[in-house]
């Protein structure tokens, strides 16, 4: 069965936890291919995830995805 992207179904959990919860393959990889808008505020921030999940953000952006981030920039590394 697929969404109507062309995936395959994904079974959503209702709440992510890490440890023990895969975050990376179980909830991001398959958000953003899905999306077009990702939106978060957070206090820490590090672009270590995404370039962790740097393949789905890729067709994220092929697809007109809108990002949008508002963190704290006492925690931003010159990096980040």
């Amino acid at each position: 069965m697929s969404d109507d992207k062309g995936l395959p179904t994904w079974e959503w959990k209702r709440r992510y936890e890490s440890p023990p919860d895969d975050l990376i393959n179980s909830f991001y990889v398959p958000a953003f291919a899905r999306s077009t808008k990702y939106d978060r505020a957070v206090g820490f921030f590090s672009s270590a995830l995404l370039a962790a999940i740097a393949p789905s953000v890729d067709e994220f952006v092929l697809r007109g995805g809108q990002m949008h981030l508002i963190t704290s920039p006492a925690n931003l590394s010159d990096a980040d």
